[in-house]
Parts: C-alpha cells; structure tokens; sequence
C-alpha cells in the first residue's frame, strides 16, 4: 500500500523534476531572445549598409554615364564642324542618311521643302553599344 511519505516523496520528486525543466526552459528563451536581438541588429546593420552600397553604386553608374557623355562631347567638339545625331531609329530599307537628315533640319529650321539645305558629307557612325541597341549614330557637316 502507498503511504503518505511515498506520495509526498512522488510530489516532491515531480516538483523538483519540473523545476528543472522550468529553469532550463528559461534559461533556453534567454539565449534564444538574446541571440534574436543580436540577430536583429545585425539585420539592421545589414539593410543599412546595403541601402547606402545600392545608391553609391547608382551614384557610380550616373557619374559614369555623365564621364562618357561629357567624353563624347568632348570628342564631337574636336571634330571641327561636324554635327552628330544619337538617337535616331535604325532606318528601314534603304533609307538614305542624307535624307533623314534634310527632314531633321527643315524641322527644326522650319523651313519650307524646297528649301536647299546643303551637306558636305553625311553617314552613319555605329559605336558597338549603339549598334547592339538599334540606334543610328549619325555625322554630318553642314555647307551653310
């Protein structure tokens, strides 16, 4: 038969076993709450930095888009009178430059069609980018 002393010896022993388990449970949620806030932090940390790389980096790429087109400048400045158009869509068929290029100006000169506009030379000038792109790259040297 159970006596009283092995019922308060079973209670004893349950507590006991469940105080353990009580405190390495909380001990468990500690570290992992301190672990989750390092985490956190870290993340922190983390996300800023790569918002601040993300706009050095498109920075970057506007500052050298900027570099080239200033270079292009530079280099179209040094080629005396000549006039050069990006841009332009790839004509279709045969399409003649010289031609394009007379509609362009009476355009922008609002002049009428018979209007002589008169150029020394016209022709295309791909650059490897533009070519992949589809874009006409084109130089002319106007006479008037």
């Amino acid at each position: 038969m159970v006596t009283k002393d092995d019922l308060r010896n079973l209670s004893d022993n349950l507590h006991a076993a469940i105080r353990t388990e009580v405190t390495a449970l909380r001990s468990d949620i500690t570290s992992h709450n301190s672990r989750l806030q390092h985490l956190e932090t870290a993340t922190q940390a983390n996300t800023a930095q790569a918002e601040a790389s993300t706009l050095a980096i498109t920075r970057q790429g506007n500052m050298l888009l900027s570099l080239r087109r200033h270079t292009e400048d530079l280099d179209n400045r040094g080629r005396k009178s000549n006039i050069r158009v990006r841009g332009l869509p790839e004509p279709r068929g045969e399409e003649d430059v010289e031609a394009t290029f007379h509609t362009l100006f009476r355009g922008i000169l609002r002049a009428e069609a018979q209007a002589a506009i008169e150029f020394d030379r016209a022709h295309r000038g791909y650059t490897q980018q533009m070519e992949r792109h589809g874009i006409l790259y084109v130089v002319c040297t106007n006479i008037n």
